[in-house]
C-alpha cells in the first residue's frame, strides 16, 4: 500500500477510535468520521466497506498491540513467575488497558447485543487462538506455564478466567471505587491477588 495511503488509512482509524469512544458505536457517523480525518467518506467506504469494518479493524489491533505486549514480555529473560514479574506484567497490561477503557466498553456492548451471531470477543479469542498460537504458547511452556493441549480447553480458560477478569476490571474500576468508597490502589491490590489466586495459580500449576 502506498505510503500516503497508509497514512490515510491509520488516521481513519485514529479518528474513528476517539469518535466511537466519544459517542458508542450506534451514534456515531460515518461522514463525522470523514470530516475530523480529513478524508472524502467514499475513501473510508473503500478501506473498510462499512462501519462495523472499522470498529472490526480497531479491535483487531488492539489485540494484536496486547499480543504484542505479552510477546516482548515472555521474550525477556525473567522468571516468569516471581511476584515482581508479575506485578509488573499486570500493570503493564492495565496501563494499555485503561487507555483503552472506551473502546473496551463498546467491545462489550457490541458482543452482548441481541441477535449478534458472532459477538466480537468470541472473534478476537478465536483469531489470537488460531494466529498466535504456535509461537506464544511455545513461548509460554518454554517458561514453565502451564498450557492445556487442547484448543477448546485454551480459549475457554483464557476467555473466562483471564480476559474477562481483566476487561472488567478496567472497565468497572472507577465505578466500583466510587460506589464502594474504596481507594484505587487498593482495589488494584485486591483484584491482583484474586487473579493470582485463580488465572496465574492454573498457569502455575505444572511448574516444579
Amino acid at each position: 500500500m502506498p505510503r500516503n495511503s497508509e497514512v490515510s488509512r491509520k488516521k481513519i482509524l485514529s479518528v474513528a477510535e476517539k469518535i466511537f469512544a466519544e459517542k458508542g458505536f450506534d451514534g456515531s457517523r460515518v461522514d463525522e468520521i470523514a470530516n475530523q480525518a480529513g478524508v472524502n467518506k467514499a475513501l473510508i467506504y473503500y478501506y473498510f466497506k462499512s462501519k462495523s469494518l472499522i470498529l472490526e479493524e480497531i479491535f483487531n489491533n488492539l489485540l494484536q498491540e496486547a499480543t504484542e505486549l505479552l510477546k516482548r514480555y515472555l521474550s525477556d529473560d525473567l522468571e516468569f513467575f516471581q511476584d515482581k514479574t508479575m506485578e509488573q506484567a499486570f500493570d503493564l497490561y492495565i496501563d494499555y488497558l485503561s487507555g483503552k477503557k472506551d473502546i473496551l466498553k463498546i467491545l462489550l456492548t457490541e458482543s452482548l447485543k441481541s441477535g449478534e451471531d458472532s459477538p466480537p470477543l468470541f472473534n478476537l479469542v478465536e483469531t489470537a487462538i488460531s494466529q498466535e498460537a504456535d509461537s506464544l504458547i511455545k513461548s509460554m511452556r518454554q517458561k514453565g506455564i502451564n498450557i492445556a493441549e487442547q484448543k477448546d480447553q485454551i480459549m475457554v480458560t483464557e476467555f473466562f478466567t483471564g480476559i474477562m477478569p481483566i476487561i472488567n476490571y478496567v472497565v468497572f474500576k472507577d465505578k466500583w471505587c466510587k460506589h464502594f468508597q474504596l481507594n484505587k490502589d487498593m482495589l488494584r491490590d485486591m483484584f491482583f491477588e484474586a487473579y493470582r489466586a485463580t488465572h496465574i495459580a492454573y498457569h502455575k500449576s505444572s511448574v516444579k
